[in-house]
């Protein structure tokens, strides 16, 4: 035999109209008690700013000096998470708890070993940090000032700027230190390469080694020529029997003059400062320093020109996030909702009081002499 529902849903009514009396009261009381408590809640206030971080190659060089043509100005999915990390952090919590004294502020007992614990817990109550479904970054505050809330939240976004700035700056800084100690390298081997060539061209007498290879050229094929020519005319002259004596003893010391200017340019124990066989001797040593110089000085100048611009890169102030909205003074609260508490409570004064009376008179209904005796 199926069960009447509508004979069931009557006598659900009447049990209902039964204990009216009563339910009404239990949900007038459940109203007054929740319009007392709401109106002793203090209001809370929230204040949020939303931000998103840059593109942390926006502070390298090659961005800042314009050697690059392709620029994205916001940050990919890692930079929202570590701006979301940040945040969160213990160091951005903790600097906002001491820089606007909050543990005063709850009324925290400052003796209290755990008061740092209270405190803290009490503050991530009322700070939320989240990411929208534009993936932008929104950090509130709630607070019973609303002045307060609107303090910290904007507080926190530069906080999170700081931080995230000095995260992004310590490769920078590695980098700069990095061609700092480069540059100071090379010139300290360029101050030995560059003593050594000094030492090298003082012993050798070679300073420039085209010009002088060319002008020594010329010289010692002058004087070879010369003393040729004077050596074969005086063999003309004494050999002919009509040289003058003046003009055999001129060709003599020309001769013998030319003879001594070969002799400087080419014995190794000349002392001129023009020598053939010391510049061969030397020129190939003069020529690996000279080529050395000038290699350390093009890497040095190569260096020192990258040091500073990261030198520069590291000390532009360019902000890690994009503020799309700053934290403002709210006007509305945003809680307690007082018209959704009392409604609330007489719900759930009205759903109780019905499964209470239901109860109790299914429990009077039943014959517990006739249960007891089937047992």
């Amino acid at each position: 035999m199926e069960p009447n529902y509508k004979e069931s849903l009557v006598d659900v009514l009447k049990v209902v109209y039964r204990w009216r009396k009563p339910i009404i009261i239990v949900c007038g009381l459940a109203a007054i008690g929740s319009i007392i408590i709401s109106l002793m809640m203090p209001n809370y206030y929230k204040s949020t700013t939303v931000i998103y971080p840059t593109n942390p190659s926006l502070s390298s060089p090659s961005q800042i000096f314009g050697t690059t043509e392709e620029v994205n100005y916001f940050g990919e999915d890692e930079d929202v998470n570590r701006i979301l990390t940040i945040a969160n952090s213990t160091d951005v919590v903790g600097f906002l708890i001491k820089k606007f004294n909050l543990m005063e502020h709850y009324d925290i007992d400052s003796t209290d070993a755990k008061a740092d614990f209270k405190t803290q817990k009490q503050f991530k109550k009322l700070y939320e940090v989240v990411k929208d479904k534009y993936d932008n970054i929104q950090i509130s505050v709630e607070d019973t000032d609303k002045d307060l809330a609107t303090k910290i939240v904007n507080q926190a976004r530069g906080k999170v700027d700081d931080i995230n700035k000095k995260l992004i700056l310590v490769n920078q800084e590695k980098l700069l230190k990095a061609y700092e100690e480069n540059v100071k390298s090379l010139e300290k081997n360029l101050s030995k390469v560059s003593d050594s060539l000094t030492i090298l061209r003082k012993k050798y007498g070679i300073y420039d080694i085209e010009s002088q290879s060319e002008l020594l050229a010329k010289i010692v094929s002058r004087a070879e020529t010369n003393l040729v020519r004077d050596e074969a005319k005086l063999q003309a002259l004494l050999s002919s029997g009509n040289g003058r004596a003046d003009s055999l003893a001129m060709l003599r010391a020309r001769i013998a003059g030319f003879k001594k200017e070969l002799s400087s340019l080419t014995d190794a124990n000349s002392t001129s400062n023009i020598n053939l066989k010391r510049f061969n001797d030397g020129i190939s040593k003069v020529k690996v320093l000279t080529d050395l110089q000038e290699q350390i000085t093009e890497d040095l100048s190569r260096d020192r020109e990258k040091y500073y611009k990261v030198k520069s890169a590291f000390a532009s102030d360019i902000a890690s996030i994009h503020t799309i909205e700053v934290g403002v003074t709210p006007i509305n609260k945003s809680r307690p909702m007082r018209s959704i508490i009392v409604l609330g409570s007489i719900v759930a004064a009205l759903v109780f009081s019905l499964l209470g009376v239901l109860i109790l008179e299914g429990y009077h209904s039943i014959d517990w002499k006739e249960v007891t005796r089937g047992e």
